[in-house]
C-alpha cells in the first residue's frame, strides 16, 4: 500500500496544508468521540436516577416497617381494635418475623444500591471531565491548524509563488529565441 508522500519541497506548502489536514481533522475525530462520551454521560444519568429511585424506595419501605416493628409491642393474632376514629392493626409473631426479615433484605438493598450509585456517580464525573478535556484539545487543535494553515498559505503565497508567477509571466513575455 502506498501512502501519500507529504510535500517537502517548498516547507510553507508543508505547512499549509498539514494546518489544513488538522483543521479538518480537529472538526470531525473530537465530534464523534464527543458523540460518544455524550452517549455514556447520558446512560450513566440513567443509572444513577434508577439507583437513586430504587434507594428511596428502599428506604422509605424499611423506614415504615420499621415504624411497623416498633408500635408492635403485644401482638395480637391479627384482631383489630378501634381506638377512637382509629384503626389500630395488630399482627402475629409470624408476620413481624417476615417484616424482620424483609427489613433486612431492604438494608441490604439499600446498602447495594447506596454502592452503585456512589460508582456512577465517580464514573459520570470522569466521563464530564473527559467530555471538557477532549472539547479543549479539539478547540486547541483546530487554532492551532487555523494558525499553521494561515502562516503557511500567507508566507508560501509572499515569499515563493509571487516569485515564480512574475518569472512565468517574464518568460511568457520574451520572444522565443529558438523560432
Amino acid at each position: 500500500m502506498n501512502f501519500p508522500i507529504p510535500p517537502t519541497d517548498n516547507l510553507y506548502k508543508f505547512e499549509a496544508l498539514m494546518g489544513t489536514i488538522i483543521v479538518f481533522a480537529s472538526l470531525y475525530f473530537p465530534r464523534v468521540l464527543l458523540i460518544e462520551l455524550d452517549e455514556k454521560v447520558d446512560a450513566a444519568t440513567i443509572k444513577i436516577g434508577t439507583a437513586e429511585a430504587e434507594l428511596k424506595f428502599a428506604t422509605r419501605k424499611a423506614a415504615t416497617i420499621s415504624k411497623i416493628l416498633d408500635n408492635a409491642v403485644a401482638p395480637r393474632k391479627g384482631i383489630s381494635e378501634f381506638e377512637g376514629k382509629k384503626v389500630v392493626l395488630q399482627y402475629s409473631a409470624s408476620e413481624l418475623k417476615g417484616m424482620l426479615a424483609q427489613t433486612e433484605e431492604l438494608e441490604r438493598s439499600t446498602t447495594i444500591s447506596d454502592a452503585e450509585l456512589v460508582v456512577y456517580q465517580r464514573r459520570n464525573e470522569r466521563l464530564l471531565k473527559d467530555l471538557k478535556s477532549v472539547q479543549w484539545s479539539m478547540y486547541c487543535a483546530f487554532i492551532a491548524g487555523l494558525i499553521a494553515a494561515l502562516r503557511g498559505y500567507s508566507l508560501w503565497y509572499w515569499r515563493i509563488q509571487i516569485y515564480q508567477d512574475k518569472a512565468l509571466k517574464h518568460s511568457a513575455n520574451e520572444p522565443n529565441a529558438a523560432a
